[in-house]
């Protein structure tokens, strides 16, 4: 019988999917939302603004168990990833930061905290 784990992530590079790592799970929300702006006009009434799409931002808390993969995080900061869950949700990102506490990075493994911001389409200016 075929057994799944449900407790790590893989994050990909997305110019070379073969460079990637793998780091437990902690947590991981991914909520859809549009981009809606309710404003109150002169006349008391209130009109929603709304423009088209929605966007998604993945919340994930990830293990550190190796300063390797804390090191490939920070190098790879504002470039383009892939990030796969073991449920099956995939998220194509980037993402700007890896947060997490000093004081408990200084004993492994620890906690850290990534929000990637889900990217549709990828330019290059």
């Amino acid at each position: 019988m075929a057994e799944v784990e449900f407790c790590s992530v893989w994050v990909h590079l997305a110019s070379d999917l073969a460079d990637c790592i793998e780091l437990g799970l902690r947590s991981w929300a991914s909520p859809k939302s549009a981009l809606v702006d309710v404003r109150r006009r002169a006349s008391g009434r209130t009109v929603a603004v709304t423009r088209p799409g929605v966007t998604r931002t993945a919340s994930i808390v990830v293990l550190i168990e190796d300063r390797d993969h804390l090191e490939w995080l920070e190098g790879n900061l504002g470039r383009l990833v892939l990030v796969r869950s073991p449920r099956g949700q995939r998220v194509w990102g980037v993402f700007g930061q890896v947060d997490y506490s000093e004081s408990r990075a200084r004993s492994l493994p620890f906690s850290a905290s990534l929000a990637i911001g889900e990217v549709t389409v990828s330019e290059v200016v």
